[in-house]
This record gives C-alpha cells, sequence and structure tokens, in this order.
C-alpha cells in the first residue's frame, strides 16, 4: 500500500472514530472500533471509545437486568469486545494486544483517584479471575498472531511438492491457534493449486 493511501485510510479511520465517540448505538461504537483494529490502526481516541463503549454497555444492562450488579470497565469491555472478533474469526493485529494489555495494567493499578471499592472479599477474587481470564486471553491472541507470521512466511515461499506437506501442517497448526478465516482459505487454496501440478 502507499504511504498517501495509508494516510487516508487512517484519516478516514480517525475521522470514523471521532464520529463513533458522540453515537448512542453499542453497534456503532463496536463497528468503528473493530474496523480501527483491523487495518492496524492503533487510534489514541480508544480510551475515549472504551469509555464510550462501557457506558453505553452498562446503560443497555441496566435496562435488561433489575438487580443492576453487571459491571463494565474497560478491560471487561476489551475482553467482550476480543471475545467477539474471536468468534467471529475476525483478524486479530498487535495493536490489539497492545490494547488488552493497555487495560491489563489500567486494572491492576487504577490511578487518578480511579480506585475501584472494594465491598466484599469476593471483589477481591473477581479481579484475580479477571486478571487470569485477561492474561489467557492475551497469551491466546499473542499465539494466534505468531501462528499468522508463520502461516504468511510459508505462503510467501515457491511451493513445491516436498514443502506441501510443510504446508499442510503449517494450515493446521494455524488452525490450532485460530488464525483468521480468510488467511487459512488462501493457504488451502494454495495448496490445493500446488496439488494439481
Amino acid at each position: 500500500m502507499k504511504l498517501t493511501e495509508r494516510l487516508q485510510q487512517v484519516a478516514r479511520a480517525e475521522d470514523a472514530l471521532s464520529q463513533a465517540i458522540g453515537a448512542d448505538d453499542l453497534k456503532v461504537v463496536e463497528h468503528e472500533l473493530g474496523k480501527s483494529i483491523s487495518v492496524g490502526f492503533y487510534s489514541p481516541l480508544f480510551s475515549a471509545l472504551f469509555d464510550r463503549y462501557s457506558l453505553l454497555q452498562n446503560a443497555r444492562d441496566r435496562k435488561s437486568a433489575a438487580d443492576g450488579t453487571s459491571v463494565h470497565d474497560g478491560l471487561h469491555t476489551a475482553i467482550q469486545f476480543l471475545t467477539l472478533r474471536v468468534e467471529a474469526k475476525a483478524e486479530i493485529r498487535e495493536d490489539a494486544v497492545q490494547l488488552l494489555s493497555t487495560e491489563i495494567d489500567e486494572f491492576s493499578s487504577p490511578s487518578n483517584g480511579e480506585q475501584i471499592e472494594i465491598k466484599l472479599e469476593q471483589d477481591d477474587v473477581e479481579r484475580e479471575r479477571m486478571l487470569d481470564i485477561a492474561d489467557k486471553m492475551r497469551r491466546s491472541l499473542e499465539a494466534r498472531i505468531a501462528g499468522v507470521a508463520r502461516l504468511e512466511s510459508i505462503l510467501a515461499l515457491p511451493t513445491v511438492e516436498p514443502s506441501i506437506g510443510a504446508l499442510e501442517r503449517s494450515i493446521q497448526a494455524a488452525r490450532e491457534v485460530g488464525v483468521h478465516e480468510r488467511l487459512l482459505t488462501k493457504a488451502e487454496d494454495k495448496m490445493v493449486t500446488a496439488r494439481r501440478r
């Protein structure tokens, strides 16, 4: 991609994110976050967008849950958002791991008076549980990104008969770590083409 095209892509993403900050629709905010991550653009607006996402999520939960016990902070929101991306078998970039790591750090040590009120001893247990979930997700995303890099490097090589087996093993390994469908399909197409030769 040319530099000017990349700059235009980033400008469009930044503009869409700016508009999403004022959106009252959870799906709009979620869509623009996903779109920005999918083009590899980590915006300074992400923090404000996650706050907006959390606010809308909490409002929706208050309407649907009479007890009102649902709590969504940046980490809960990031986990929920990235889980949706994983379940949709969407592409996950390094930015997503960076975003999750930032939210883990902020959740671990709230700053600027952003202290979490401890009402029960169970809050500490829940906090540890969330950090454990987030850490497992981060490791899973890192494995997925590494799987993408390995598969892309195999795809860059010319495919000859002896390397078809290596490609097949790489596809299987990539599938096991959850590499996105688009890349798996591309790899499978290359393998089918190589076998026809």
